[in-house]
């Protein structure tokens, strides 16, 4: 499954910036395109997260150049290091789970896509001390 990676120098490509094109994209009624914009943001803030905390997970079985971790490993570091709690991981699970059908084309209904981006939005707060753990 390829991974979007966000470049550190094209800020418009950071999570928050993802977020605003998916509330966008939503309101102008492409929730399809929303929803594959929230799963990009949140797989860049769990691979954010893990880096920071220096839990990313091991690659050890995969060689490039697929060598990248499935997002519920991500969660699963986070979880172990402390780092976000049960129901943090069970939300974050959840969100990856309802934005993977836009991704191969299953439709999202724009309420669906709202949803899912202010869970997206929580996290991205809660990963940048915005927010309580």
């Amino acid at each position: 499954m390829p991974t979007v990676t966000v470049p550190r120098d094209r800020p418009h490509l950071t999570p928050g910036a993802l977020l605003d094109e998916a509330d966008a994209l939503r309101e102008a009624g492409h929730s399809l395109a929303a929803g594959c914009l929230v799963r990009a943001a949140l797989e860049a803030t769990l691979r954010d997260l893990c880096e920071r905390h220096r839990c990313t997970p091991s690659m050890a079985a995969k060689v490039p150049p697929y060598a990248v971790p499935r997002t519920n490993r991500y969660v699963r570091a986070l979880w172990r290091r402390r780092i976000i709690d049960r129901r943090t991981g069970n939300r974050i699970k959840k969100a990856l789970e309802k934005t993977n059908g836009p991704a191969h084309g299953r439709p999202m209904s724009a309420d669906s896509a709202a949803r899912w981006i202010a869970v997206a939005r929580d996290l991205l707060a809660r990963s940048e001390g915005r927010a309580a753990a």
